[in-house]
């Protein structure tokens, strides 16, 4: 037998038993053993599996027979046929398909009256629908269970995905949930702005928080939550112009025996003195003779209160927190908030550290409004504020106040006011320029706001 690779052929097959049993077991290996047999005895031809073959000739087994040619005195073929040829069947002509005749669709059952779970008959459509046949016939108490279990796991995953978002829709609103050093955690829940994780992380540091945004956007909400998590007394002292120093350190009055005056502590030396969560409101319109008294009241730990003239001493309590808030950051008026006054450094430097910027929560407005009166007010507000030093603006407020004449009925269930209806007394004060600017179309006759 010739050794050269270029005169192995189909042929040596035939006449060798070593070439034909190595091709054999290299065609098992490879997974390829379909009509081996055949091409073997050459019945049928090997290029027909080109690349079988290929890559037959250059394997291990294959090269060790080029260098190493086997005997021919016992040829393969001759001696010790591997098979018996036989003629491949003629393959029987496949049935043709019968025709296939579209059934009915069954017709889907009406919902059953005062059903226990509505879910249940969500499933038993569903499943009727697609022809759903269980090998085992399914009992209403095991499809109940089943129901039951998979609503259950959902409301589960769905809790603790919004949880762990730190936010959760529907009228469930936000839970917060806080820990500051031993004591117990707090949850609240309800909707919270979302400038509020950094208010609470100013309180933990004791550092007074500065609250800046326009009127309505949440901030006296914020404190409230904040006294409520800290599980300490909320106090609220408005700084409006014309507001006397008693309002912050207490009174001398008439209240003793016989009419002798005695020390009446305000509510901020109380929450100074025993704890609590103080917020100065307005501050950017306070008298200048009030901010000379908060600079103590923020720089340091102990207060002089000389009305209180048997212990003037007022020590603060390590749980007191302040905070300030106004609609301005204190460098004077602008074009919405005209009275608002200049604040001095000194009471801007105790402050600019914990300074908030607040605006309003369209989410919240979303979750909880009128969605006509959201839409229109949303609108609304995007509009004005494209407009350079346009003086107008639409707080959260407005939006409520709106949303409750929408949604409150008559006795017969009709709402009293359409959504431009309860528009139209908001524009009552804006110039026809005003009203021009932000395409707003005021009908007195009609008593609507139209926005083109």
């Amino acid at each position: 037998m010739q050794s050269d690779r270029s005169t192995i052929t189909q042929a040596t097959l035939k006449t060798s038993k070593a070439w034909a049993q190595a091709f054999r077991d290299y065609a098992s290996i490879m997974g390829n053993m379909g009509n081996v047999d055949l091409i073997i005895s050459g019945e049928k031809d090997i290029m027909r599996l080109p690349i079988l073959w290929k890559n037959f000739m250059a394997s291990a087994p294959a090269q060790a027979l080029l260098a190493n040619p086997p005997a021919q005195d016992n040829p393969w073929y001759d001696e010790n046929p591997i098979i018996d040829i036989k003629p491949e069947p003629e393959p029987e002509p496949e049935p043709e398909p019968e025709p296939i005749i579209p059934s009915k669709p069954e017709p889907k059952p009406e919902p059953a009256q005062n059903s226990k779970n509505a879910l249940i008959e969500m499933i038993a459509q569903g499943l009727q629908e697609i022809a759903y046949k269980p090998e085992q016939a399914l009992s209403a108490e095991y499809v109940e269970s089943i129901a039951q279990s998979t609503a259950d796991r959902l409301i589960t995953q769905t809790i603790e995905r919004l949880e762990s978002e730190g936010r959760l829709t529907g009228t469930s609103g936000h839970v917060v949930r806080v820990q500051i050093n031993d004591k117990p955690i707090k949850e609240v829940s309800g909707r919270l702005p979302k400038f509020f994780p950094e208010l609470l992380k100013l309180a933990q540091c004791n550092v007074p928080a500065f609250l800046v945004g326009p009127a309505g956007c949440g901030k006296t909400t914020a404190a409230e939550k904040l006294a409520e998590i800290l599980d300490v007394p909320f106090t609220r002292v408005s700084l409006s112009a014309g507001v006397d120093e008693g309002i912050l350190q207490g009174w001398l009055l008439p209240v003793g025996d016989s009419g002798r005056f005695s020390y009446v502590p305000a509510p901020m030396v109380t929450a100074y003195e025993q704890g609590g969560v103080v917020l100065l409101d307005e501050l950017d319109s306070a008298d200048a003779n009030m901010l000379i008294i908060l600079s103590a009241v923020l720089d340091n730990s102990s207060w002089h209160i000389p009305l209180r003239y048997e212990q003037p001493a007022v020590v603060k309590h390590p749980r007191a927190y302040f905070m300030a808030a106004a609609n301005t950051f204190g460098h004077g008026a602008d074009m919405q908030f005209v009275g608002a006054n200049q604040l001095d450094e000194r009471t801007l430097s105790r402050l600019r550290q914990g300074q908030i910027s607040c605006d309003y929560d369209t989410d919240l407005e979303v979750e909880q409004f009128d969605a006509g009166i959201v839409q229109y007010g949303h609108m609304l507000r995007e509009r004005c504020r494209a407009i350079p030093q346009f003086k107008r603006d639409i707080s959260t407020r407005d939006i409520a106040l709106n949303s409750e004449k929408a949604t409150t009925c008559d006795h017969n269930g009709r709402p009293l006011y359409t959504t431009e209806q309860a528009w139209y007394h908001h524009f009552a004060d804006w110039k026809a320029e005003e009203l021009r600017k932000v395409h707003v179309v005021r009908d007195l006759d009609m008593h609507t706001a139209v926005m083109e």
